[in-house]
């Protein structure tokens, strides 16, 4: 599948998003930091509220660990799940409908 990609006006705006049902929907590109709907753990199975080509750099509430996995939404490296906790990002790209590919990660604790 080939993605078309699209210059963006990145900013240091961060969208503070609470997951629920496992999903995060945000409001467009950018920095996104992640909410656990209760507790302090959850999973996050798929990211709506993107268009193609636009990208996301995704972090954990402090305090809170977020386990992003991979499947039928999210193409991560390895094919292997990532953990959101302290500093570590995990930078994605949409590359369809609410499906994200993974372009880099940090695992800076």
């Amino acid at each position: 599948m080939a993605v078309t990609w699209k210059k963006l006006a990145y900013t240091s705006d961060n969208q503070i998003v609470t997951i629920s049902d496992d999903v995060a929907t945000v409001t467009g590109p950018g920095k996104i930091t992640l909410c656990a709907e209760a507790g302090v753990e959850d999973d996050l199975d798929q990211i709506v509220g993107l268009s193609e080509g636009e990208e996301v750099t995704l972090e954990a509430d402090a305090g809170d660990t977020i386990t992003v996995k991979d499947g039928a939404k999210f193409d991560l490296l390895r094919g292997l799940d990532f953990v959101l906790t302290g500093k570590s990002k995990l930078r994605l790209i949409c590359d369809g409908v609410n499906s994200c590919s993974e372009e880099s990660r940090s695992s800076n604790q």
